[in-house]
C-alpha cells in the first residue's frame, strides 16, 4: 500500500517480520504520534489560509469522521529517503484539486532496530508546532500496520544542492545566494524563538517552492528547549575567575 506498487497493509506487516531485542521491542512500543488527521486536531495554520493544496487536505480531513488513512491518498513516485523515513509524491485520491503532496513514511520497526525512535518522535513534535512559510506545513498524519505516515507540504524546486549544479559554474550569483540566506536567517530566528535547535542545515536541506521560495527540511536531528540541558556541560560554561587571577 505504501510502496509504489501499492502493497495492502497485510503484506506490509507480513514483509516485516524480523526478531527484535527487549530494548529494540521497548522503544517501538514508545513510538506513537498524538496528533490524528481528525477536524478537531488539524491545527489551523493561518499562513496557509489561501494554499489550495492546505485547504483540500481539510476539506477531506471534515469529510471523514474518523480522519484521513492511506486509502485517501494515491502514491505516484519516489521522491526521497532519508535516515528514518522514505519520502513520496502523492494526491489525494478523490479530490476535484489534484494537488501535490510529500508523504514521508516511516517503517516504526525499522527505526527501533536502529534505536532512532526518538529523531522521529522529535520531528513530528516539531512539525506540530511550525506555523512560518519558509517552513514545513503539517498537513495530516495516520498509521498503517507499523507504518507511520505524515504528509507534509511539496516542494517541486528540488533543493538547493541540486539547483546550484544547474547554474553556470555551479555556483549562484551574488544576488541569488544573499536571497537564500536571509530567507533561511529568517526562518532560523523563528525556530529560536520557539526554543527549537536546528542541527543539520545543509544545502540538501533547503528545499525550493514553486514560487522560489525556501523551505527547510529534516528536523529529526533538532532538539528543543527542554533538551538544551542535555547539550551542556560545565565545561562548556564560561570562566568567572578574571584573567589576572590565573596563574601562568
Amino acid at each position: 500500500m505504501l510502496e509504489c506498487e501499492r502493497k495492502s497493509e497485510s503484506e506490509l506487516s507480513s514483509s516485516s517480520e524480523c526478531s527484535m531485542t527487549s530494548e529494540s521491542r521497548s522503544s517501538f512500543s514508545r513510538l506513537s504520534f498524538e496528533l490524528r488527521s481528525s477536524p478537531e486536531n488539524l491545527y489551523l495554520k493561518p499562513h496557509r489560509s489561501s494554499d489550495l493544496a492546505y485547504s483540500a487536505i481539510r476539506s477531506a480531513t471534515f469529510a471523514r469522521k474518523t480522519g484521513l488513512t492511506s486509502r485517501d491518498f494515491q502514491l505516484i513516485r519516489r521522491i526521497g529517503s532519508g535516515d528514518i523515513g522514505t519520502v513520496y509524491l502523492c494526491q489525494l485520491a478523490n479530490a476535484d484539486e489534484k494537488c501535490c503532496y510529500a508523504m514521508k513514511v516511516v517503517d516504526k520497526e525499522a527505526l527501533a532496530m536502529k534505536n532512532k525512535v526518538q529523531r522521529a518522535e522529535m520531528e513530528n513534535k516539531i512539525l506540530k508546532m511550525l506555523d512560518h512559510p519558509f517552513l514545513p506545513t503539517l498537513y495530516a498524519e495516520f498509521e498503517a500496520s507499523h507504518f507511520s505516515c505524515i504528509v507534509m507540504e511539496y516542494c517541486s524546486g528540488g533543493d538547493l544542492h541540486s539547483l546550484r549544479h544547474k547554474h553556470p559554474q555551479k555556483r549562484f550569483s551574488l544576488s541569488s545566494a544573499r536571497f537564500y540566506a536571509a530567507e533561511v536567517l529568517v526562518a532560523l530566528e523563528y525556530l529560536h524563538m520557539l526554543g527549537i535547535i536546528y542541527r543539520d542545515l545543509k544545502p540538501e536541506n533547503v528545499l525550493v517552492r514553486s514560487d522560489g521560495h525556501i523551505m527547510l527540511s529534516d528536523f529529526d536531528l533538532s532538539l528543543c528547549s527542554d533538551a538544551i540541558a542535555a547539550v551542556e556541560s560545565p565545561s562548556s560554561s564560561p570562566d568567572p575567575t578574571p584573567p589576572q587571577n590565573h596563574r601562568s
